[in-house]
């Protein structure tokens, strides 16, 4: 049995190599019958003896030691995926899934674009025909939503503790009229 002193991590290391071999293969799929037979035990009895070095002390502080271990593996590998995924929208363009010019606008092949920014494309087909003149007129109207790049980069800047949300701007706020409107000073009165 472990000291009242020693840490998590030397629990573990504690253990004889067959019950260090059964708390690795215990906690792949909480199947303790397996993870024994796993582990190199004998079969015959595998159930009954599983549960009984279960009930190990050491063991089962050894199991909540590696459970424990896994789950922040998670959550830091999910933070990073998090973190990545945001990075990538926080930094996205509108032209990096379309094309315009004179001829209007082009939808870039998926295969050569990273669609994680884009929240939505619609498109829709209109016929019209007009019978006097014996003509057929069929309009495509495309529709690209991006994901809210502000809104990443301001979750960027909250993982980074650049900012949190109860953060106020300080600085100075310049305004800018717009060409042809009245001169405004930035007062709302």
């Amino acid at each position: 049995m472990s000291d009242s002193g020693a840490t998590k991590e030397r629990v573990f290391d504690t253990l004889k190599d067959k019950h260090k071999k059964f708390v690795l293969e215990y906690v792949k799929d909480l199947n303790a019958t397996q993870a024994y037979i796993r582990a190199g035990y004998s079969k015959k009895g595998a159930r009954q003896s599983a549960s009984n070095l279960l009930s190990n002390t050491d063991v089962k502080a050894a199991v909540q030691e590696k459970c424990a271990e896994m789950f922040e593996e998670d959550i830091e590998e999910a933070k990073l995926k998090t973190r990545r995924l945001l990075e990538i929208v926080a930094h996205s363009d509108l032209k990096d899934v379309c094309s315009w010019g004179p001829d209007g606008v082009e939808i870039i092949d998926s295969k050569k674009v990273d669609g994680r920014p884009v929240k939505s494309i619609t498109m829709q087909k209109t016929t019209r025909r007009y019978v006097k003149l014996d003509e057929i007129e069929t309009t495509v109207n495309m529709r690209v939503e991006m994901k809210d790049s502000l809104k990443a980069a301001e979750q960027l800047a909250k993982i980074f503790g650049l900012y949190s949300d109860g953060d106020v701007h300080t600085g100075d706020v310049y305004y800018v009229n717009a060409p042809g409107t009245e001169e405004w000073d930035g007062r709302t009165e």
